[in-house]
């Protein structure tokens, strides 16, 4: 019976709601896109549906997201709004959301199937997929795979950053360690980037990037404490983008700079591929990779198994191969 009121109520809200809000937005020729959640990655690969439908559709954007200074000076974003902050607003807005597949309303999230959460899909049906489309599975759009994300930049907000940054004329990014309150299986260790540092100190100058919270590295100058907008225009002027798979990633393919990312077991390669991006994996194959996060994770050295081989020679050899190239 409880399942007949739900589905009752998502149908009357879809009726009621809904289909004048996607009469609405088709009138003006307007895509409504949310995402919800901590992920600024997942925020990041926004930009990139907002190319599409700006340049492709020819079509204004709306957005509903947490981090609204990733789409400043966007010129396909019509308005950005920010997600409700009351917890049962939140909780009925986006279980409305996750029933919907209205071509102009765009939940741009995984939604379960069954009992089969995100990580549990992924990792039984071997998913290669590039995440943005694993988001979109359940609606009427796919991505193509050369889609780009994108950060815009105004000539005012540029000489502000620069005068306030005062970055080195030629430097490389680094990030330590990156997020690890989801999971600890994407990072390589904090030593191993040391170790990079150290071996190429003398002739690269390493700016780190990245929470404040993350462990800072010797050799380098700080700036882990600088918002999203900064970070964008730092990696923007960067030669190079050294980091774990994550929102580092993302976010060198919104600005166009040369990455490279140190590759776990943890989801395939696929899921974050970029034109820009090398990647650095294991040459041994894992039976339990990708993981998702399921099963025990053997460390070795507090760095997980599939990415114990390594080592800050093979790095540093390729970061050179990279900045010569």
């Amino acid at each position: 019976m409880s399942n007949r009121l739900a589905n009752l109520f998502y149908f009357l809200i879809d009726k009621i709601i809904l289909v004048p809000l996607e009469f609405i937005l088709n009138e003006r020729n307007t895509i409504l896109l949310v995402r919800h959640g901590e992920s600024v990655g997942d925020h990041v690969m926004l930009t990139a549906l907002i190319e599409y439908f700006g340049k492709v559709e020819k079509r204004s954007v709306i957005v509903i997201s947490k981090y609204a200074d990733l789409f400043l000076n966007n010129p396909h974003v019509l308005r950005v709004y920010p997600s409700p902050k009351n917890k049962l607003l939140k909780k009925v807005f986006f279980a409305i959301l996750s029933c919907t597949r209205r071509p102009s309303i765009i939940y741009f999230t995984y939604k379960n199937i069954g009992n089969y959460d995100f990580e549990n899909y992924m990792r039984l049906t071997s998913n290669e997929s590039h995440l943005r489309n694993v988001y979109l599975w359940r609606t009427y759009w796919v991505m193509p795979a050369e889609l780009n994300n994108k950060i815009y930049f105004t000539k005012e907000e540029k000489a502000l950053l620069k005068q306030r940054l005062r970055l080195p004329k030629i430097f490389c990014v680094i990030q330590s360690q990156g997020k690890v309150s989801y999971t600890k299986r994407k990072c390589w260790g904090i030593k191993n980037m040391q170790e990079v540092v150290n071996l190429t100190a003398h002739n690269i100058r390493w700016v780190q990037c990245g929470a404040i919270d993350d462990p800072l590295l010797n050799l380098v100058i700080d700036m882990r404490m600088y918002d999203r907008r900064a970070d964008a225009y730092i990696l923007s002027n960067a030669s190079l983008v050294l980091c774990n798979e994550g929102y580092f990633t993302h976010l060198s393919n919104a600005v166009d700079t040369k990455c490279l990312t140190i590759q776990s077991g943890f989801l395939p390669e696929g899921c974050s591929a970029y034109s820009n991006v090398t990647r650095i994996a294991s040459k041994k194959y894992f039976r339990c990779s990708p993981c998702w996060n399921h099963g025990i994770c053997k460390f070795i050295n507090l760095v997980p198994e599939c990415m114990a081989d390594i080592t800050s020679k093979i790095v540093v050899d390729e970061v050179k191969k990279i900045l010569n190239a």
